[in-house]
């Protein structure tokens, strides 16, 4: 690519090579212009405007007489602040946010850089009451443990006994307050709501049953109706004053042949032998029956004693009366049979029944 050159303003008549591609420099006061467009001047170069007298320029007419550190300030490609190291060299810096720092605009290139303290999470945890001092920066310097002592009370007072005693005499026996124990240890029945107490009236008429003085809730016990009535709300004085009690239903027992109360009901078992008590879970009572699962003989329990209790059955036995009416002299087992064998061993020579 062919180029050109151009010679420098200098007394070696030296001169520099530049592509063919280069643009052409600019010079003050004849093809240089500023943003708005207009010819710059050396005088606004050399003299600031009024709006800005503290501001001072220098020109240099070749770009040899530039500054090395302002050449370096120009090759600096990355926003911040420019900063001279001790070799010479510029660099740009920017502020680095601590540990709760926040910094905004750290390089300063979308305004100025703001610096405060970075928003603190509330971490759920407490710690214990202490006492610090803080220096005139604000800083704490010391630490300690502290006590109720060390705060005002402000409205809310600290608990002490005669504080609590003095309260506690305020509100004894007040409404809304304290009951309050008597020498007795009770609570005074002044302190007590009416207490109703339920009396039972037993009375033989209906006469009788109204002219009691009941309240609410106490009992009337009619002998000649055999049932019981309680008192009610009403005040007319009439039996309607009166709601009786009604003795369970849905199948409930309510006597036994007759009999109320805790009935004892005769039972039956089948055994060889006779039974005993705890045959029938309970002592044996009369009316109780036992059928001999051995012999085939139903018997009941009379006077405390098992006695036959089917003639049908027995008519295989040794009758208990003779023909002539008088008792059989012959002795008979305990379940009403004959003997197979006399006392001395011999065979019974009684003939059974048919």
């Amino acid at each position: 690519m062919a180029g050109k050159k151009i010679q420098l303003k200098d007394q070696l008549g030296r001169v520099i090579h530049l592509n063919s591609d280069a643009t052409d420099g600019a010079t003050l006061g004849k093809n240089l212009y500023g943003a708005d467009g207009k010819l710059l001047t050396a005088d606004q170069i050399i003299n600031p405007p009024a709006s800005n007298q503290s501001a001072s320029a220098t020109v240099w007419k070749l770009i040899r007489e530039v500054p090395a550190n302002i050449q370096k300030l120009a090759k600096l490609a990355t926003n911040g602040f420019a900063v001279r190291q001790a070799s010479g060299e510029w660099v740009t810096r920017s502020l680095q946010a601590g540990v709760g720092i926040d910094i905004t605009n750290p390089d300063s290139d979308a305004g100025d850089p703001t610096i405060s303290l970075e928003d603190l999470p509330d971490s759920g945890v407490g710690a214990a009451l202490v006492k610090i001092t803080r220096d005139g920066k604000g800083r704490v310097e010391g630490t300690q443990p502290a006590s109720t002592t060390d705060l005002a009370e402000g409205s809310n007072l600290y608990f002490t006994d005669a504080r609590a005693d003095a309260r506690i005499t305020a509100q004894k026996g007040q409404p809304n307050g304290l009951a309050t124990l008597g020498a007795d240890l009770r609570i005074p029945s002044a302190q007590l709501p009416a207490i109703a107490i339920t009396e039972t009236f037993v009375v033989g008429s209906q006469a009788a049953q109204l002219a009691l003085t009941a309240q609410e809730g106490d009992v009337a016990v009619r002998t000649d109706l055999s049932k019981s009535y309680i008192k009610n709300s009403g005040t007319s004085g009439t039996m309607s004053d009166w709601t009786e009690l009604l003795a369970p239903s849905g199948g409930s027992v309510l006597s036994v042949n007759a009999r109320t109360g805790a009935v004892v009901v005769p039972d039956f078992v089948i055994k060889a032998t006779a039974p005993v008590a705890g045959d029938f879970g309970r002592a044996i009572i009369d009316g109780d029956r036992w059928f001999n699962s051995t012999s085939g003989v139903d018997y009941i329990r009379v006077a405390g004693a098992w006695v036959h209790d089917n003639a049908a059955a027995l008519s295989r036995y040794m009758p208990a009366y003779l023909a002539n009416g008088s008792p059989s002299p012959v002795p008979l087992n305990a379940d009403g049979t004959v003997p197979a064998y006399l006392a001395n061993g011999t065979s019974s020579p009684f003939a059974t029944q048919a």
